[in-house]
């Protein structure tokens, strides 16, 4: 991410995918926007990530002022589709 940073490009971003433990000490500074998700694929059930993770990356996106794009799940959650993360209210 250091390298990442000192490209001289107007827009900087990550695709943390698939998100395979807890990230909490990302440094989000000089990054734009991250996509966050899951394993997918037949190895899910052997990767399948952790809603923890996907929520730490969140707040911490949130307190940088960084766009979060969730993209998807490890697995099947009654919840998909609606508010997998339950952080903030579903607008529709």
């Amino acid at each position: 991410m250091d390298v990442l940073r000192s490209v001289p490009y107007q827009r900087r971003f990550l695709s943390i995918e698939p998100l395979l433990e807890d990230l909490h000490d990302i440094d989000l500074q000089k990054i734009d926007w991250i996509l966050v998700g899951g394993m997918s694929g037949p190895l899910w059930e052997d990767k399948s990530i952790e809603m923890a993770w996907a929520a730490s990356l969140y707040d911490k996106a949130q307190s940088a002022g960084v766009p979060y794009f969730w993209k998807q799940i490890s697995r099947f959650r009654p919840e998909q589709g609606t508010n997998a993360l339950a952080l903030v209210p579903c607008k529709t």
